[in-house]
């Protein structure tokens, strides 16, 4: 749904997952969503209030000439409350943040906000699933030495000599940040990049799991699976799950 001539966001996800959700549910069958970070997550269970916001030249403008820090800096007066603090490293996306919260204290997005359609009724089911710390962090090395195997930084390689900045690939998320700087020499030993780009998974895998226990204490009550590695104890009992709050008998009709 998105290649990388834009860049997909969280509110680009919750829009897409409102169409495609509206859709499933005109036809009466049951919407899963599986997987994604905390944050898109989030935003389709507690319906985060976003609005389009067009780029404001005359604002871009005026902060040309701000330090990243002071940016960070106003960013964080106008919303104290930041989810996302990852993006103050960030300068284009602190930037867009601060002309998104400026349009959203204006009178034009009051008046915007009133002729959106309205949202489709969310009633989720959660099912939360994790394993034990030092299986994850075992499974996180497996997978990437396999990955790295594979030609992922092979791949990384291709996208760039077809055309893509370094500077997107540094956004596109972990693996890709951390091979392109390894390609570009700002990592000079490929198994030092190895090592910090696991340890940054494992940091992020931790992160996703705060962001977890952040909903349910905001209200949103999570079904945990037994956290062993056993898949089958794991399934059983998310079957009794789907058993309990009636599901299955609409999954099988």
């Amino acid at each position: 749904v998105a290649d990388l001539s834009t860049e997909y966001n969280v509110f680009k996800y919750q829009t897409d997952f409102y169409n495609v959700f509206s859709h499933i549910n005109a036809e009466s069958q049951i919407c899963f969503v599986v997987g994604g970070t905390g944050m898109y997550l989030d935003a389709i269970v507690r319906g985060y209030d976003f609005i389009p916001v067009e780029e404001n030249k005359e604002l871009r403008k005026k902060l040309e000439n701000y330090s990243l820090e002071e940016l960070g800096k106003l960013l964080m007066e106008i919303r104290p409350n930041l989810h996302n603090k990852s993006d103050l490293l960030i300068r284009d996306r602190v930037v867009r943040a601060i002309e998104i919260e400026t349009f959203m204290k204006s009178e034009e997005c009051a008046a915007l906000r009133k002729t959106l359609p309205p949202r489709p009724n969310i009633k989720p089911l959660l099912i939360g699933t994790t394993i034990p710390r030092e299986e994850l962090r075992n499974r996180i090395k497996l997978r990437l030495d396999e990955r790295i195997e594979n030609g992922m930084i092979e791949e990384v390689e291709n996208l760039h000599n077809g055309g893509v900045s370094w500077e997107r690939l540094e956004k596109l998320g972990l693996e890709y940040r951390y091979i392109s700087l390894y390609l570009e020499n700002k990592i000079t030993n490929k198994q030092d990049m190895i090592c910090s780009l696991y340890h940054a998974i494992c940091q992020f895998a931790k992160r996703q799991e705060t962001w977890f226990r952040g909903m349910e204490k905001k209200g949103c009550a999570i079904n945990w699976l037994p956290m062993v590695s056993d898949i089958e104890t794991r399934y059983d009992a998310a079957c009794k799950i789907l058993e309990a709050n009636g599901i299955f008998a609409k999954i099988k009709h």
